[in-house]
């Protein structure tokens, strides 16, 4: 039993150091700027599907705000953890399989899982584990993504029906904790399998990947980084002509 327990940890520290290297560099450190990326990114490709979800399409700044803040706390959880506070087991195996490889063919929708459905997945797991300790840069997942995306589409009518009528009541708790709760309740409509099936087929909006997604962010941060710099220039040459 021994030998055995020490298999296992090697093989779960393999399965989490490659978890890690599917994940951009700067994902935690510093200042989790990979992981602020990803958000953004999530936010930017959540609002280009087409129709895009209408709990995110808020007519006032308040609102959208509040919106954007609720997002960004409970994907703190999603994604720091590695979905593993959010998801149950067999899911979560499903999920890791797409961060670290293509997930494996699947049953027909509505099999329910079984310990030999979830034993074969974990073996797919640490198969895939091997493949991801080779990986490079280049190997940088775009599960999360996938993953979020999927999540919140399956669950888009029960947090619009948990959002709508807040009005001015509404805060970024609120919608995080609508969130989560009806993430939880979608998944329980979906098998670990169509789970799987579904996040890898997912078509990700405008058919750009998550690595252009996240071009668009840094574009989009330089042109407002450029547009803050030039206006306090001319704010400054209007203070000295003054």
């Amino acid at each position: 039993e021994a030998a055995l327990a020490e298999v296992a940890e090697a093989e779960a520290l393999r399965v989490f150091s490659s978890l890690l290297a599917s994940l951009p560099a700067d994902f935690y450190v510093p200042d989790l700027r990979g992981f602020q990326l990803e958000f953004d990114a999530l936010v930017l490709a959540a609002a280009a599907q087409r129709p895009a979800p209408a709990w995110l399409l808020d007519d006032t700044d308040a609102r959208a705000e509040a919106v954007r803040l609720g997002i960004f706390i409970a994907a703190l959880r999603w994604l720091l953890s590695l979905w593993a506070d959010s998801l149950p087991l067999p899911h979560l195996v499903r999920a890791w399989d797409l961060m670290l490889a293509p997930p494996p063919s699947v049953p027909a929708e509505g099999d329910s899982p079984t310990a030999a459905s979830t034993a074969a997945s974990t073996t797919a797991l640490l198969e895939a584990a091997e493949v991801g300790e080779q990986a490079s840069v280049a190997g940088v997942s775009d599960a999360n993504l996938r993953i979020a995306l999927a999540l919140l589409g399956q669950a888009e009518g029960r947090i619009l029906g948990s959002l709508c009528g807040a009005g001015e009541l509404l805060d970024p708790c609120m919608v995080s904790t609508a969130l989560q709760e009806c993430v939880t309740q979608g998944l329980l409509a979906m098998s670990p399998e169509s789970f799987g099936s579904k996040a890898a087929a997912l078509a990700m909006p405008q058919g750009l990947s998550a690595a252009a997604w996240r071009r668009k962010v840094r574009s989009h941060r330089a042109a407002e980084a450029e547009a803050e710099a030039e206006a306090a220039k001319a704010a400054k040459e209007a203070a000295e002509a003054a």
